[in-house]
Parts: structure tokens; sequence; C-alpha cells
């Protein structure tokens, strides 16, 4: 697949490939898991804290794919409404 901006090319690879080493012993469990919004902020803190202590780039992609998570459950299956409380 071909992207206008190459530059987001590689972000995008390296995405799926950090989603894809965790498919055999998690799946797309993260489809199915609801989340909190407390509990997501958290995970993206976390990853964000590991990048900042290590300064590994590695840990961006962590920090990204926890923010798919979010926009997953937001728009694609419309879960606004359970974090709603929380903001």
């Amino acid at each position: 697949m071909s992207y206008e901006r190459s530059e987001l090319q590689p972000f995008i690879v390296a995405m799926e490939n950090k989603l894809r080493k965790h498919d055999a012993d998690k799946g797309d469990s993260w489809k199915d898991k609801n989340w909190s919004l407390k509990e997501i902020r958290m995970r993206i803190h976390d990853e964000f804290i590991e990048y900042y202590d290590s300064r590994n780039p590695d840990e961006l992609i962590d920090v990204a794919n926890f923010v798919f998570f979010l926009w997953y459950h937001h728009v694609m299956l419309g879960q606004k409404e359970l974090w709603e409380d929380e903001l």
C-alpha cells in the first residue's frame, strides 16, 4: 500500500510489526477489551515515560499503538459514551 506522505510508511509498518509481534500471545484482544479512558491514558503515559527514560524510538511505536486503540474504540466502535464520565 502506498501513502501520499511517504514519511508515514515506515511508521505504519513499525506499528503493524509491533502488533504482529504480540499476536501469538495477545492476538486481537485489544479490539475486545473494554478500555476505560483512565486505563488507556495511564498506558499511554507509561509508554511515553519508557521512551523518555530510554530515548528508544521503538517505545514511541508503543505510544502510537495505544493511541490507535483509543481511536479504534472511539471512532470505529463508537464507544465514546464509555468515557464521558471520566473526562
